[in-house]
């Protein structure tokens, strides 16, 4: 952890989950907190992973929890439009995941914008809104694409569908910004 960015809210997140293990009824009994606990979290890693299991799961459906519910389902559509793939595509021993800051009206749908402000609550999400830009999103610790098991096996699943996706976003939104500065409108189909 040291000498990453954003190690601070990581630490957060540890001595929470930490203060929490140690509240129990058997725990706190000399009022240190204690490195075994710490162990048993898993350490920084181990915390970020546990608190983002814990916040996927309250999105379950209590009918069936084996299967995703249409809320958990949104969440992992939601993660996997704000990650991108660095490095080469076609060579898949040289990628790696990266955070992708993504404007809130992408997400238009009132059950997106819903649980997009639950994961921002829940620190999960960090959302931005400087003066004269649009609010944006972004995934607050990239250390969750390392440490959250399941958010790796979704990235694994869809990384080239990913990297063409936001290459083609990308693409798009220089030939729009081009066209504007050379002061050609876009015709619309009627």
């Amino acid at each position: 952890m040291r000498g990453q960015a954003g190690s601070l809210p990581l630490l957060q997140y540890t001595l929470d989950l930490l203060w929490q293990e140690e509240r129990r009824p058997d725990g706190l009994a000399d009022r240190h907190l204690n490195t075994r606990a710490y162990r048993e979290l898993g350490g920084v890693r181990g915390a970020l992973q546990k608190r983002a299991d814990e916040i996927y799961a309250a999105f379950g459906d209590r009918v069936d929890p084996k299967r995703a519910s249409a809320k958990q389902e949104i969440v992992r559509q939601i993660f996997l439009r704000l990650v991108d793939i660095a490095g080469v595509a076609s060579d898949d021993a040289v990628w790696r995941p990266v955070r992708r800051r993504t404007a809130m009206a992408n997400f238009s749908a009132a059950e997106e914008q819903e649980l997009l402000q639950e994961l921002v609550n829940q620190k999960l999400l960090v959302s931005t809104k400087e003066k004269d830009t649009e609010a944006t999103v972004e995934v607050a610790h990239e250390a969750l694409f390392t440490s959250w098991e399941r958010l790796k096996k979704w990235i694994e699943g869809g990384k080239q569908v990913i990297f063409v996706k936001n290459r083609l976003a990308d693409d798009a939104r220089r030939w729009h910004r081009r066209r504007q500065e050379d002061g050609v409108v876009p015709r619309r189909n009627c």
